[in-house]
């Protein structure tokens, strides 16, 4: 059965789902908790790279990098912005929303962050995938007109509404970005693969090695005084090694 005549199916069968409602449910934000800290691998061949992200809310998130080159830099993100902080400079420097913060992979996308409300979901299909299982698509426009990527697609299961992947286009319609939800642990993303069809970087794969949820100070987010990020405990260890 094509895609077209499964959906005519299941639209005469059932009532008509609310895209709303499908994308409030697929929305993988919702999973996280709202303040803990986690420390992240990104893979691209051969070689990794670990940070460690202290979140608060929806819109505060700091990456202490772990690389030993970059011992003393922070990534900073506060509502849209993201400030870069280093030891060798006397002032944050500002960055791109798009800036890439391994490989084909963003910020947003290394954590698995949709800004679901950044979107307004136009329609949803049920459609099926390769091995003949049912999929959810929630078709999504962005609000801002001059968003990067203007237009997107959730793909999700109907019956637990787990996100599988989030597609990212152009205004042109072309593919950009495509973040699969590749491995899950207790109901909470665990894996995921960043695929950018636009630049040669190619696939990043983000593990989260360990998530604590605990209290985040709102110190942390000052741009002004970094007493707070002085602070901050030795990095969250990766599973059987010693704390740096």
């Amino acid at each position: 059965m094509t895609s077209v005549a499964l959906a005519l199916t299941l639209a005469a069968s059932g009532p008509a789902l609310d895209p709303q409602e499908v994308l409030r449910r697929s929305d993988p934000g919702r999973l996280s908790p709202q303040s803990f800290r986690a420390r992240l691998r990104l893979a691209r061949g051969d070689r990794a790279h670990d940070v460690e992200v202290w979140h608060q809310g929806r819109s505060r998130t700091l990456v202490r990098l772990l690389a030993p080159s970059d011992r003393g830099k922070f990534l900073l993100r506060r509502d849209d912005e993201l400030w870069l902080v280093s030891p060798r400079t006397r002032r944050p420097t500002r960055l791109p929303k798009a800036y890439r913060l391994y490989g084909a992979a963003s910020l947003d996308e290394a954590l698995g962050r949709f800004q679901a409300e950044n979107y307004v979901p136009t329609g949803v299909t049920e459609e099926t995938d390769e091995q003949g299982g049912p999929l959810l698509v929630v078709d999504l426009e962005a609000r801002d007109p001059k968003s990067t990527f203007p237009h997107a697609r959730l793909l999700t299961r109907p019956g637990d509404f787990r996100a599988l992947r989030i597609e990212y286009f152009l205004r042109s319609g072309k593919p950009a970005t495509v973040v699969e939800f590749a491995g899950w642990d207790e109901g909470r993303p665990r894996r995921l693969v960043v695929r950018d069809h636009l630049h040669s970087e190619g696939s990043v794969t983000v593990d989260i090695v360990r998530l604590e949820e605990l209290p985040v100070p709102l110190g942390l987010f000052d741009l002004e005084d970094g007493a707070a990020r002085a602070r901050l405990p030795p990095p969250l260890a990766a599973e059987g090694t010693p704390q740096q």
